[in-house]
């Protein structure tokens, strides 16, 4: 083999070599990047759909409140309407959570919180009902009742929403 021959094929293996080194480090960086910005792609739609939630949650305690304590129809009639509007926001919130999921866990406290939701969407309910026959009384009562689910259920969202923290601090 010749010299020029000898000087062609390391040329050729150089380029080869900076072509794989270029090669495996845009591959690394695309990982890189992935696990990187997976607090810009979930964890933190993660966290604020979930502080939305919690927030909405809270807002439907007021406004039930507020329904007990109405004296009349029209007031009555507007936290309804008002509890209306955040249960409608609250169940858009809960589902717009699902194509944020991320592994089997953050699925199973998902469900945890459509559960529970569920739950006191059930209870309003009830309690709507008996203010709405004027057995204000008894609504309060079971209100009172309730306190600890009601509790139950901000923890629920709150360690759902520290999970999504974790997932972020692993990254």
């Amino acid at each position: 083999m010749n010299i020029s021959k000898q000087l062609i094929t390391m040329l050729t293996l150089a380029i080869i070599g900076i072509c794989s080194v270029f090669a495996i480090s845009f591959y690394k960086m695309g990982e890189v990047y992935t696990e990187t910005n997976y607090g810009n792609v979930n964890t933190v739609p993660s966290i604020l759909v979930m502080n939305g939630m919690m927030e909405d949650y809270y807002y439907l305690r007021v406004y039930a409140f507020e329904f007990l304590s109405a004296t009349d129809q029209k007031s009555m009639d507007e936290s309804a309407a008002m509890i209306k509007d955040v249960r409608a926001s609250l169940d858009k919130k809960v589902n717009s959570y699902e194509a944020l999921l991320s592994d089997k866990k953050d699925k199973d406290l998902y469900e945890k919180d459509r559960e529970i939701l569920k739950q006191y969407n059930e209870l309003l309910d009830q309690f709507m009902a008996l203010s709405k026959a004027n057995q204000k009384e008894e609504a309060r009562t079971l209100a009172f009742a309730k306190r600890p689910f009601l509790a139950s259920i901000g923890d629920t969202l709150r360690n759902h929403m520290n999970y999504n923290k974790e997932l972020a601090d692993k990254m």
